[in-house]
């Protein structure tokens, strides 16, 4: 470790630990030890946005590690499709129509998860687990105001959903409908990568399909490097590069 990044590491632990919240302090240490001042002006130039529309963090974590979207410490909002489990994509835009109201109805811990658990949508939380209930529903509410504002930039938008469960042409058509009115006029792409059946049926000039297996384990993020994590990337990143190459 050089002399400057230690004094970095030391200065980002001093200054975090006045910090009242375990997130915050975590944030400010990462934002002390691995700011790069080129890499801000990189992310700064980008002309699209990338939005993670489930159903699970992938979409974030992959695009994000191959450098396609900012980290939080370059100004990448957290959105509530970032880190939270959706499942069901006809209940995302019923959720989306909503704002989202009632999605921490009955909202309790489960163990068995260790997750926060939002039961009328079956959805959960793995990466909050150490929050309380209140902080955690506070979180959850300022990735709500976030995901409304970025769904809504003059960017480029480009909207990723990884799909784990069984789906319809009618399901992706209600999806896309609702990005083309959302984004009322603003250009964008969908990409879904789907895990299951070639969906049939469905064609959409804004939509790309991008049929692969989930061949990775439930601990994905530690097989990123892997020749198979590898593969499994390149078959999202790839299309993706090509939206932005043509940009």
């Amino acid at each position: 470790m050089t002399i400057i990044k230690q004094i970095r590491t030391i200065l980002g632990r001093v200054i975090s630990f006045f910090s009242p919240s375990k997130s915050s302090r975590r944030y400010i240490r990462k934002l002390f030890e691995n700011y790069d001042f080129k890499e801000a002006k990189r992310c700064k130039s980008f002309k699209y946005q990338i939005i993670s529309l489930g159903n699970n963090c992938m979409a974030r974590t992959i695009t994000t590690v191959y450098g396609l979207k900012a980290k939080k410490i370059y100004g990448e909002k957290t959105i509530i499709t970032d880190q939270t489990f959706f499942g069901n994509i006809r209940d995302l835009i019923h959720l989306w129509n909503t704002n989202f109201e009632d999605f921490l109805d009955g909202l309790y811990f489960s163990k068995e998860l260790n997750a926060w658990y939002a039961p009328k949508y079956n959805s959960h939380s793995p990466h909050e687990f150490q929050l309380t209930k209140e902080e955690f529903s506070e979180t959850v509410k300022k990735r709500i105001k976030n995901f409304y504002e970025m769904i809504n930039t003059d960017k480029y938008a480009i909207f990723v959903r990884f799909e784990a469960r069984k789906c319809s042409a009618e399901d992706i058509k209600l999806l896309a409908d609702k990005i083309r009115e959302t984004r009322d006029g603003k250009p964008y792409k969908l990409v879904v990568i789907n895990h299951n059946e070639h969906i049939e049926n469905f064609q959409d000039d804004n939509t790309i399909i991008i049929d692969y297996p989930m061949t990775l384990s439930p601990k994905w993020q530690l097989e990123l490097e892997t020749e198979e994590g590898k593969k499994f990337c390149a078959a999202v990143i790839e299309p993706i590069k090509k939206i932005i190459e043509d940009i």
